[in-house]
């Protein structure tokens, strides 16, 4: 029960969701994680989003940023 509990708080920090895990959470306690096919995609749809969510946090900071220079410069006049 310990380990169980320890691979779903693992999963849980790498941000997937708890239905996410319950599809291969029985695999991955039986099996190296490696075996279970199913985890792989669920893997590369995490690392894809994450990447378009730094993508979009990026652009947002430089839109902040330049909005906040303009600030600071409209105030230093």
């Amino acid at each position: 029960m310990i380990d169980r509990i320890k691979t779903i708080q693992f999963y849980l920090s790498l941000g997937f969701t708890t239905e996410q895990i319950a599809g291969f959470l029985n695999c991955v306690l039986k099996y190296q994680e490696a075996l279970c096919t199913e985890i792989k995609p669920l893997y590369e749809k995490k690392i894809r989003d994450l990447n378009i969510q730094i993508k979009q946090l990026l652009e947002l900071r430089e839109r902040l940023e330049s909005r906040f220079h303009q600030i600071e410069l409209h105030n230093s006049s």
